[in-house]
């Protein structure tokens, strides 16, 4: 199960999504990361199937029909774009979609990289004043 999912609000709100679509398009944004990726002839897509949006949002719902319902209507909004297999559900995610984790600016909200190198050297800000020694030969 998946313990937590992390919803935009403002984009959900932008883009028209109820509570239950904002719940099923971010984990269905996460996807990517361990989804097994299939190529087909119309690109990369991921193998996501109903019984396993059940199995990892009991909130959500518990009926598969619905699951793939749900997915049509994150389709319909323009969020991803669905595919199939014989036996699989498959999609992957829109232009549109990769707005998710963007600020209003366009930047990243979570940048992949942590911070920027300082062009300046590290400061010394331990003064030597009010040093003590103990017995065992510490300063």
């Amino acid at each position: 199960m998946q313990f937590t999912v992390t919803i935009n609000q403002a984009k959900a709100l932008e883009w028209g999504l109820n509570s239950q679509q904002a719940l099923l398009f971010a984990f269905v944004y996460g996807c990517p990361s361990w989804a097994k990726a299939l190529k087909t002839d119309d690109g990369i897509f991921f193998a996501l199937s109903k019984a396993k949006i059940v199995e990892e949002l009991p909130l959500l719902t518990d009926k598969p029909d619905t699951a793939y319902r749900m997915l049509k209507a994150l389709e319909e909004a323009g969020l991803i774009e669905l595919s199939s297999t014989s036996n699989i559900t498959l999609f992957r995610l829109t232009q549109k979609a990769a707005e998710w984790n963007k600020k209003q600016d366009g930047s990243e909200k979570y940048p992949i990289y942590l911070g920027k190198i300082s062009e300046q050297g590290r400061k010394k800000i331990r003064s030597r004043v009010g040093k003590i020694s103990d017995k065992s030969g510490y300063q």
